[in-house]
């Protein structure tokens, strides 16, 4: 179940099944994401869904896990005991995305686009 949003954008995503922070971003596909990790118990709940892209992060995003909406977004979150936190939308490459290395560890509540 998602505990936690890293963010208010993608938590209206999530509440209103619609953004237009994220350009380019397929609200369907991560809706459709989104619901598969709200109901996974554990990852491997998310595993035999190959399409998804599930991988987990490593140098400063480590301990983070990710799944792949589109060629430009991914759904990144933290998963313990059974429960996602700090999901967020995420765009490879751009440091000033939401969720980037740069601000792990903080909360991003304001409004921020994608280049």
């Amino acid at each position: 179940m998602i505990r936690s949003w890293r963010n208010s954008a993608t938590r209206k995503v999530w509440e209103c099944g619609s953004s237009n922070q994220f350009r380019r971003l397929d609200v369907e596909t991560a809706m459709d994401l989104v619901l598969a990790l709200n109901a996974a118990h554990s990852l491997r709940d998310l595993s035999p869904l190959k399409s998804v892209g599930l991988h987990k992060l490593k140098g400063d995003r480590g301990g983070q896990w990710a799944m792949t909406v589109n060629e430009r977004w991914r759904i990144c979150f933290e998963f313990r005991k059974g429960d996602a936190y700090e999901v967020a939308f995420a765009h490879p490459g751009y440091t000033g995305c939401i969720g980037s290395a740069s601000r792990r560890g903080q909360r991003d509540d304001d409004v921020v686009h994608a280049r």
